[in-house]
């Protein structure tokens, strides 16, 4: 949830800079940003630490916990919780527009079709779905035994966004704020 926190807010600038000054609706973004994250980090077992930490000592009680019962349990809740944080920060914080263009460049032209993914987006997408599978699958298929532990699966993507020059290794030096993530 640490990383979604520091890579949202900007990927919501271009709909904050289309927004009058003073809108409340920004306030209603940074916080849905913020109240999504943390509801979004009870979803599974490996979306928050605390959740390490229990899903840890689940297993070791032998409690007959998986990363999808987890999930079949969290996600409806969750998604309740989502709709009422939804409702009450647009409640407080109303948006002054009606409309927003997304798609709108900065130079204010819209882009009359999407360009087709490229080699790098599909390696992206390729390891992010490859790593969600072996999460999602780590018990049933016993991957333990063969990869380790279910942290050490997240470094996998991590590692080849940086060795494959999709990350520039200067992001990893000066963009990357490790006292948060590692806090």
């Amino acid at each position: 949830t640490v990383p979604a926190a520091v890579l949202c807010p900007s990927l919501a600038q271009p709909i904050l800079e289309q927004l009058p000054p003073g809108d409340p609706f920004a306030k209603a973004l940074l916080l849905g940003i913020a109240f999504g994250n943390n509801i979004g980090g009870m979803t599974t077992p490996i979306a928050s630490p605390q959740n390490v930490v229990a899903f840890d000592w689940l297993e070791k009680v032998g409690a007959g916990v998986t990363f999808g019962s987890w999930m079949a349990f969290a996600m409806p809740y969750c998604a309740v919780m989502l709709f009422i944080a939804w409702r009450v920060v647009l409640h407080l914080y109303p948006p002054a527009l009606e409309s927003i263009e997304i798609g709108k460049r900065a130079d204010g032209t819209v882009p009359d079709k999407e360009p087709p993914l490229n080699q790098r987006q599909m390696i992206t997408i390729a390891l992010t779905v490859g790593t969600v599978l072996a999460w999602s699958f780590w018990t049933p298929l016993g991957l333990e035994r063969y990869l380790g532990a279910m942290g050490l699966v997240g470094i996998v993507p991590v590692a080849s966004f940086f060795c494959l020059g999709i990350l520039p290794k200067e992001d990893f030096n000066t963009k990357i704020n490790w006292s948060v993530l590692i806090l």
